[in-house]
């Protein structure tokens, strides 16, 4: 297999991660002549994951992907439940979304009602060197708003239609395919349940929850 130049930002990426890109970018069919790394947004817009854009130059046309590699100190790990986050999204991309699509192409269902998700061209479920590579949003006009502003009406609309889209192809899931069903929810994890035992994090919750209590009770005394 080729060894592709790597240029850019590599900086979180370890070198099991970076094999893996180069796997991933072998199964493309470009000739790649080099694959730069760029970091995407500022700080505070990604909590659980790095993430950056990679652009594969190639002979033939540039292909843009969007990387997401997990942190690799432990105690991140620990704080943000990685294992879990990571093995979610691994399987949403690998086997549930491609699942959902697979039932509205056999219904025939039209393709501008498809279920909406970026492609996903490789995902490493290897605690602790997860990684998953996405399509770049941004090649099909998407692009990143600003967290702290409402949404748009547009954008309302769109994510709640693909909202009941994935809801509902659960519900054909569960009645053409039980088994199926049942195997993906056997895989899916509620990454909060490990916290409902953590003894610290029970005591931290419980402090918050005190003041808040505090903060809304001046407050109410405050109003009469």
């Amino acid at each position: 297999m080729a060894q592709y130049k790597f240029e850019g930002d590599v900086t979180n990426i370890n070198e099991r991660q970076l094999g893996f890109v180069n796997e991933v970018i072998a199964k493309q069919n470009l000739q790649v002549e080099k694959v730069i790394f760029n970091r995407m947004g500022k700080t505070g817009d990604n909590f659980i994951s790095d993430v950056k854009r990679i652009t594969l130059e190639a002979k033939d046309g540039n292909l843009n992907m969007i990387i997401k590699t997990a942190p690799a100190k432990e105690v991140l790990r620990s704080s943000l439940n990685t294992d879990l986050m990571f093995k979610n999204e691994h399987v949403m991309y690998t086997e549930v979304l491609p699942k959902l699509l697979a039932l509205q192409k056999e219904a025939g269902v039209p393709k501008e009602e498809h279920l909406k998700f970026a492609k996903c061209y490789g995902s490493l479920d290897e605690a602790p060197n997860e990684v998953i590579l996405l399509e770049d949003l941004n090649e099909s006009d998407f692009k990143m708003l600003n967290k702290f502003d409402p949404l748009p009406e547009n954008c309302l609309r769109s994510i709640l239609k693909n909202f009941a889209i994935l809801h509902s192809l659960a519900f054909v899931l569960k009645n053409k395919e039980p088994e199926t069903y049942d195997l993906f929810n056997s895989k899916l994890k509620n990454t909060w349940e490990p916290k409902y035992k953590d003894h610290d994090f029970n005591l931290q919750f419980k402090m918050l929850i005190k003041v808040n209590s505090l903060i809304l009770d001046d407050d109410n005394q405050k109003r009469f």
